[in-house]
């Protein structure tokens, strides 16, 4: 039975080719197109400057309307560059579009460490990442049997979900600490889903709004490309 690891380097090599395909100009574009044997569109492209950046949108009505009038040549082509629209889909959902960590306030106005002089029991702060499609949290959790954390077993626990699942994104700023003289204010961004979770960020201050517009924006997007096609695995 073959193993999934060359399947694995097969799909980052495919990946890597498309990404640098995606920055050729109008003639490299040309040249590749011609490589595969279609002299013809290759020059019906050029003509129309269609750069790389452009060549995974091309579909049947595209070629029609550029005057690609030979019907093989056109269904043998749409099938090869059907393998650049899955991939630059594939681009698209994973790019990431935020990343960051859990603000925890140490002592003295977060001058100090969190959990100091004891830091080695809090362990590590969760992380925060969100794709064009996705939301994801890492947590680590430590065995209950250790006294310090940092020199416990942990798992690494992910909390994830599509933002196609996202009905609200809110933010809020507070202050954090018991100390008056020296709270550090912290925000809040909280994310429920149609699927009544609800995920609270804890960021450090003034960043809760930028954050939660870009959760947002990306949660508007997701909705209007599920409703042009209902069915992503179908491809133009």
């Amino acid at each position: 039975m073959p193993q999934d690891k060359p399947t694995v380097q097969h799909d980052q090599k495919a990946m890597e080719k498309f990404l640098k395909m995606e920055t050729w100009d109008v003639k490299e574009v040309g040249e590749y197109i011609s490589s595969l044997g279609f002299k013809d569109i290759s020059e019906i492209f050029m003509a129309h400057k269609i750069d790389g950046s452009l060549l995974p949108s091309i579909g049947k009505a595209e070629m029609k309307e550029m005057g690609v009038k030979v019907v093989g040549d056109r269904l043998k082509f749409l099938k090869i560059n059907n393998k650049n629209k899955v991939l630059a889909r594939r681009v698209w959902r994973n790019k990431v579009i935020w990343e960051g960590e859990e603000f925890r306030e140490g002592p003295c106005g977060d001058m100090l460490p969190f959990g100091f002089p004891y830091c080695c029991w809090t362990g590590v702060p969760d992380k925060y990442k969100v794709t064009n499609t996705k939301f994801t949290a890492l947590m680590k959790t430590y065995h209950e049997d250790g006294y310090f954390p940092c020199l416990t077993d942990k798992t690494i626990q992910a909390n994830n979900f599509d933002l196609t699942t996202v009905n609200d994104v809110d933010y809020s700023e507070e202050v954090l600490g018991a100390c008056t003289c020296c709270d550090v204010a912290a925000s809040k961004v909280m994310i429920s889903t149609n699927r009544g979770e609800m995920t609270t960020l804890v960021l450090k201050k003034g960043m809760a709004k930028e954050v939660s517009e870009i959760i947002q924006n990306a949660v508007e997007e997701n909705t209007l490309r599920e409703a042009s096609n209902p069915n992503p695995a179908v491809m133009e």
